[in-house]
């Protein structure tokens, strides 16, 4: 496969999987919680991918996705009326 075309697949798979997330936070019955939950594994995520020889691009992808899906977490949050359950 082409690495342009690979690109665009990789993106593709992203958008899907961040538009599977968004579907499941939205209708979680606890977005404190989950979205508690979400700030420490995406922390863990990020120190064992740190660990590991991988590019800077790789890694603020990861933190890209990370921050967009903890952003879909706190807007889950504050529609529901929900209190935060963790500092920042």
């Amino acid at each position: 496969m082409p690495e342009d075309t690979r690109t665009d697949y990789i993106a593709g798979q992203v958008h899907g999987l961040i538009a599977f997330a968004l579907a499941v936070i939205s209708s979680h019955h606890d977005p404190a919680n989950l979205e508690a939950h979400l700030a420490s594994v995406s922390f863990a995520a990020g120190a064992r991918a740190g660990a590991e020889p991988v590019s800077e691009d790789f890694l603020e992808g990861m933190e890209d996705v990370a921050g967009r899906l903890r952003k879909i977490a706190e807007k889950a949050r504050l529609r529901k009326g929900a209190p935060r359950t963790h500092p920042d």
